[in-house]
This record gives structure tokens, C-alpha cells and sequence, in this order.
């Protein structure tokens, strides 16, 4: 309900699929993605989701399935490198 809220359309699920990310051998994100197949987005026709609790609460993230990002490993590495920019920009 939340991946079709977030997105816009009726989402269905199509697997869970584990991921261990690592940066110069070190341990930076570790969990399970569900993946979602979106019907009639304007966009795309996957949607990656999962919940993180970095941050201290629940926070659920969405990351659509664009050319740029076509598994779950670059779906987890885009959100890196979003959290990253925004430690950069103080968002």
C-alpha cells in the first residue's frame, strides 16, 4: 500500500531479494528490497522498496526502476549517494 501511495499506481509484488553493500571493504547497508511491479506508471515498471532505520525511526524508502537503476544493488547505491548529498547540503 505504501509503494502504491508513494508511486501513484497499483503496485504488485514480485520478489524479495537480500543486499549487502560495501564501500573500501566496509559494511554500509545490509537488508532485505522488496520489489514491486508498477501498472500504468507513466515512468517505470519497477519500483525497489524497503524500510531503513539509519536515522533512528522508520523511514520507508521507493526508488523507481528507471534505465539508470535496473536491479536492486543500484537502487541501494542511488539511495547511498542521496543520503550522502544530503549530509553535504545539511538537507
Amino acid at each position: 500500500m505504501a509503494v502504491e501511495e508513494a508511486c501513484g499506481c497499483r503496485a504488485v509484488h514480485v520478489r524479495s531479494e537480500d543486499v549487502i553493500e560495501k564501500h573500501a571493504h566496509r559494511l554500509v547497508w545490509d537488508g532485505t528490497i522488496e520489489v514491486f511491479e508498477l501498472q500504468e506508471h507513466p515512468t517505470a515498471k519497477i519500483c525497489y522498496a524497503w524500510q531503513d532505520y539509519t536515522k533512528g525511526y522508520e523511514n520507508f524508502v521507493t526508488i523507481l526502476g528507471v534505465p539508470a537503476i535496473d536491479s536492486v544493488n543500484k537502487a541501494v547505491q542511488a539511495y547511498i549517494v542521496s543520503m550522502g548529498r544530503k549530509k553535504e547540503t545539511g538537507g
